[in-house]
């Protein structure tokens, strides 16, 4: 998975269209054909601030939304945060299609 992950992220370096940078075509570039993601443990909240962050996932407790995962613009460089590392384990692999976005993005 790994080998072609690196292949992909070459091919996508190639021909990448250039696009306006923008938190909403981030965010929808970071979640295409993802529906949701699974973690496990306590999962921290995150505080998802400034005009280049997006929340890329929330979860509840006690009917209160809360952002577990964000993303943003920094300078020239590309950031993403996760309230619990469990998100990249083994045990989630239905994430692997929001960490292709990642390295993707």
């Amino acid at each position: 998975m790994f080998l072609r992950l690196i292949i992909n992220l070459q091919i996508f370096v190639l021909f990448t269209p250039l696009v306006e940078a923008s938190p909403l075509t981030d965010q929808q570039e970071i979640l295409r054909g993802v529906s949701s993601i699974e973690v496990g443990g306590t999962v921290g909240t995150l505080l998802v601030y400034g005009e280049n962050a997006v929340t890329l996932a929330e979860g509840q407790k006690n009917e209160i939304n809360y952002p577990i995962a964000a993303a943003a613009r920094l300078g020239k460089g590309r950031l993403a945060a996760f309230g619990h590392e469990s998100a990249f384990g083994d045990k989630y692999d239905a994430n692997e299609k929001l960490l292709s976005n990642l390295l993707m993005w």
